[in-house]
Parts: C-alpha cells; structure tokens; sequence
C-alpha cells in the first residue's frame, strides 16, 4: 500500500458543468446520500483490508516465531513471544466481527450503517498499528531493518490515514450518536 497510486488525491474544480440525466449516478438529487454511501463503503474497505493483512501477519509471525531458535528452543516457547502472538490473533477476530457487522448494517441501508463504518475503520486501523509494532518487535532487530520496517509500518500507519484519520472517524462516531439522542 505504500505509495498506493491507485487512489489519486488532488484538488478538483468544476465551474458552470451541465451533466446530462444519462450520465448520473443514481436518481437527480440523490448525490449526497450516494457520496455518504460510498464514504461509507470506503471506510469499511480499509476494515477488510485489515482483516487480510492482519491474518498475514498473524501466519508470519507463528512461523518465524516457530523456526527462530533463542538459547537453543524456538522463541515461540517464550510466553511473552506467545502473549504478543495471542494479541494479534485477538484483534484480528475483533476486526473480523466489526467488518462483517458493519457490512451487514451497510448492506440492508441501516442508519447505524454510518457509525458502524467509522467504528470498524477506527479499531482496524488502530489495531493494525498495534499488530504491526508487535510484529516488528518480534523479529527483534531484523525488525527494525529499513526494507522490513517500511514495508509494514508504512501500510499500516496509511491505513490510518487513508479513508478518514482516526480523529475523523471519532467525531463522526460521536455526530451519530448526537443524532440517535436526538432522534
């Protein structure tokens, strides 16, 4: 994902444009309620691809943790190395959860959808920050090694900032929850 080009960021200006109906996405009108929809989806997105990144990690980390050999036993035997491994799998069951819930809510146009969306994208990409330093910790000071590090750290830390930074998605989180108390 490091130096993902795929998803263009720059400034777009559009003056006096005519589109015609045959060229619309969805109804006249409806525009907004898609960008949100699609804003949603992005979100949730980001969730998933932590659900399959994490899972790497996860796998990655059990095998070198089985065939890295410290005073002569795998360091897997340690129960430190064991706890960090544990974690991640952890988390990696909480994003899976959070992902598939929100997808559900997305998918029947719920009006949690918008804050489900944020929350999956919120502890995914935290998590994955998470999971990534212990992965890196690890591997020791192999870890720590440029190609290594930047490889994974530097995913994990754009997922944090693609899609909505974490501070985003809390003051959405925290918008929606003004509208339920309202509703």
């Amino acid at each position: 994902m490091l130096g993902n080009n795929s998803s263009p960021t720059g400034v777009i200006h559009l003056e006096n444009v005519s589109i015609p109906s045959t060229s619309t996405i969805g109804a006249v009108g409806a525009g907004n309620r898609i960008s949100y929809d699609m804003i949603n989806f992005d979100r949730l997105l980001y969730a998933v691809f932590s659900t399959g990144a994490s899972k790497k990690l996860i796998h990655d980390a059990m095998k070198y943790a089985n065939e890295r050999r410290s005073f002569n036993k795998p360091i897997g035997d340690n129960q430190y190395v064991q706890d960090m491994i544990v974690s991640m799998k952890v988390q990696h069951e909480l994003i899976k959860s959070i992902s598939h819930t929100a997808f559900t809510h997305l998918n029947s146009g719920s009006q949690e959808t918008a804050s489900l969306c944020s929350i999956a994208k919120l502890h995914s990409t935290e998590a994955m920050c998470k999971i990534t330093q212990d992965f890196v910790q690890l591997h020791g000071h192999y870890g720590y090694s440029t190609p290594f590090l930047f490889e994974h750290v530097g995913d994990a830390l754009g997922l944090k900032l693609a899609g909505g930074t974490s501070e985003i998605q809390k003051m959405n989180i925290y918008n929606q929850l003004l509208k339920e108390m309202s509703a």
